[in-house]
């Protein structure tokens, strides 16, 4: 730990080196700074000829107001109400598996369907359908895996629109107020 320590800390400076010993180089007869005070910081000017050639891009810059930013750590839940939980009425197997984790879905469209354990040639299947537009968010089973009336298939849920709940520190609540608009920065 200590090293880490160490090396980080050194590596955190910069060395510059100033000599007062510069040389003329080709197709010049004086020394940078040879005839001008070299301790002279100021604006820089470049020709357009200069500009062209090194191809640099000048823009002119305004004053705006900043956004007031205010950091909170929370998650984001889905509106009570608009998520399902899809079950089988009846005992089975999984026959066919329409749908994938994250997958959007329509209202109505075919999901999952199971083939009952009840005596039939051919045995009856029942085709479970979405309740809801949404995203399937959770899923229990694979293709060919028993199910039972309790068990758990898979769940859609509508992010359509969602609850944020954040947490601040108690120095921040000044700054909060009810409507502002909201960004997640982690979703960039």
């Amino acid at each position: 730990m200590n090293n880490i320590f160490k090396t980080t800390f050194l590596s955190l400076f910069t060395f510059v080196f100033v000599t007062s010993n510069a040389f003329a180089h080709e197709g010049h007869d004086d020394a940078p700074g040879e005839h001008e005070n070299s301790q002279t910081f100021g604006p820089i000017s470049i020709s357009a000829e200069a500009k062209e050639n090194l191809k640099i891009e000048t823009y002119e810059v305004a004053v705006v107001a900043l956004q007031e930013t205010l950091s909170a750590f929370g998650q984001i839940e889905p509106i009570p109400g608009r998520s399902s939980t899809i079950s089988s009425r009846i005992s089975g197997r999984v026959s066919s598996l329409i749908v994938n984790d994250g997958q959007h879905v329509k209202k109505g469209e075919a999901l999952i369907e199971v083939e009952s354990r009840q005596v039939g040639d051919p045995p009856p299947r029942v085709l479970y359908r979405a309740p809801l537009d949404g995203i399937v968010v959770d899923r229990h089973v694979v293709l060919g895996d028993t199910v039972e009336p309790e068990k758990h298939l898979l769940e859609v849920v509508d992010l359509s629109e969602v609850y944020a709940e954040g947490r601040i520190f108690e120095g921040q609540i000044s700054a909060m107020q009810t409507g502002p608009q909201v960004r997640d920065d982690d979703a960039r």
